[in-house]
């Protein structure tokens, strides 16, 4: 199911309600459907949205922001009011979905000036979805990386697209943290294959470490690792040294390189 589909079924009940509501929009009466009082100006029903959210009421609050959108589609509040709907999701944690209300309003209103911002949001959103550790639970690097892929792509979108945002610092920790858990995968797997002696498979998983995640906090003991391999178990010594040096060149001050050079 698209976007766009599953926006309009969201906001199916909100579209039903505006034929009539407009006669009574007209007059400036406030009208209830449910436990919302829709009131006569798209302000009004921005503000009661948004003390709703404040409220943690977050359905009553995303139910102000639709009716806003589609009755006053017009209105500066209109684009506010899907920027909040998707606020009103983040702050409820669910994520996926607040990254996909994120994209529609960046979707809908791509010169807005919050576009900055909700960017950040959907990788923001992302992040958030991430698995945790849990107790008794397997670990975060053990189950799908697909929402850890998916965050350092949305993390590399925004510091693409807005290198100057004041959120940019954060954004590069943000996916660092993920890059780094890609890289828990990758060790796990490196340390599987060396457990059943397959060394080659096991040397290319730290390879692939400090290749494609070079800033990251396991890259230089990936690289003492897949030395020790090379020198020791597939008799390639001199891949092991220049994979050594290559260690020394670009973190000199690691605890994998000070392992070699201690002085």
């Amino acid at each position: 199911m698209n976007l766009l589909h599953r926006y309009r079924t969201r906001t199916l009940f909100v579209i039903l309600t505006i034929f009539w509501l407009s006669a009574c929009s007209t007059t400036g009466a406030n009208v209830s459907v449910g436990d919302a009082t829709y009131l006569d100006t798209a302000e009004k029903n921005y503000l009661e949205g948004t003390k709703s959210k404040e409220n943690k009421n977050y359905e009553q609050a995303v139910n102000y922001f639709e009716y806003v959108k589609n009755q006053f589609p017009y209105s500066k509040y209109a684009a506010l009011a899907d920027l909040a709907i998707a606020d009103a999701y983040f702050e409820s944690e669910q994520w996926l979905l607040a990254a996909e209300s994120y994209q529609f309003f960046i979707q809908f209103h791509p010169k807005h000036e919050k576009v900055g911002w909700a960017t950040f949001q959907i990788a923001n959103s992302y992040t958030q979805a991430i698995p945790k550790n849990y107790p008794l639970m397997p670990k975060a690097h053990e189950k799908d990386q697909s929402t850890a892929e998916s965050t350092v792509v949305a993390w590399d979108r925004f510091l693409r697209k807005f290198p100057k945002h004041e959120k940019v610092n954060e954004a590069k920790e943000q996916r660092k943290k993920a890059r780094n858990l890609l890289t828990d995968y990758e060790w796990a797997v490196a340390e599987f294959y060396e457990r059943k002696e397959r060394y080659q498979g096991a040397a290319w998983r730290y390879e692939t470490i400090f290749r494609k995640y070079p800033e990251t906090d396991r890259a230089p003991q990936a690289m003492a690792k897949a030395a020790q391999l090379y020198d020791g178990e597939l008799k390639e010594t001199e891949k092991a040294k220049a994979i050594l040096q290559d260690l020394l060149k670009r973190y000199p001050k690691s605890e994998a390189a000070k392992a070699i050079n201690p002085k």
